[in-house]
């Protein structure tokens, strides 16, 4: 079988069973790596504790193989190391930070050492912050006019009145910019019809 080559490699540690010189070992492979925070509130499918552990990232300039990774998790006395498919990915899950159904832990407990920069993998751009927003938008949206429809709203203070009471502030925000208002407005005056029409 041939053997692995990859820039990126992590593996878990047993702060238990790490040397007291581990992380000077890894320091010596003078490249930049990453230390997650202490992962103390995972859990198991059954909702029991894990075993504290920590995650290690290794990132290389040049391909390491799959040999020389598990000679520096040996040195360490840990478990084999993984081929990084995904950095970005593997650098937020140090947090757990795309899990919601996981524990989520500190950014600032993170870790960097030889001049590893993990910024950039949290760092979310204008635009992807747009696209959010709007998918946002339109979830609220379509939950006002679901509440309209659903308890056949037939007069638009009677919809402000809800929001008020129940502080849905979201739906204020999402109906007050845009022509959502209107669209509400639409919808109202249409089921106000059909009930007259009905009588």
């Amino acid at each position: 079988m041939k053997e692995k080559y990859a820039r990126n490699w992590t593996f878990i540690c047993d702060p238990e069973s790490l040397p007291t010189n581990w992380r000077e070992i890894l320091n010596t492979e003078q490249t930049a790596w990453v230390e997650s925070p202490l992962h103390n509130k995972d859990v198991d499918s059954e909702g029991n504790l894990i075993k504290p552990h920590l995650h290690i990232v290794m990132m290389y300039k040049g391909a390491r193989s799959y040999s020389h990774m598990q000679t520096v998790t040996n040195l360490l006395d840990q478990e084999a190391p993984k081929v990084v498919v995904a950095t970005r990915g593997m650098i937020r899950f140090l947090i757990h930070e795309d899990n919601p159904s996981k524990y989520h832990y500190n950014y600032e407990e993170i870790i960097c050492h030889g001049g590893a920069n993990i910024e950039k993998y949290f760092h979310v751009s204008p635009t992807a912050k747009r696209r959010e927003k709007q998918k946002k938008d339109q979830q609220i949206l379509m939950n006002v006019i679901t509440y309209t429809i659903k308890n056949k709203i037939i007069s638009y203070d009677d919809l402000m009145q809800y929001i008020l009471d129940n502080k849905k502030y979201d739906w204020l925000n999402v109906l007050s910019t845009g022509h959502r208002a209107m669209i509400v407005s639409a919808l109202i005056e249409s089921l106000e019809r059909k009930k007259l029409t009905n009588k």
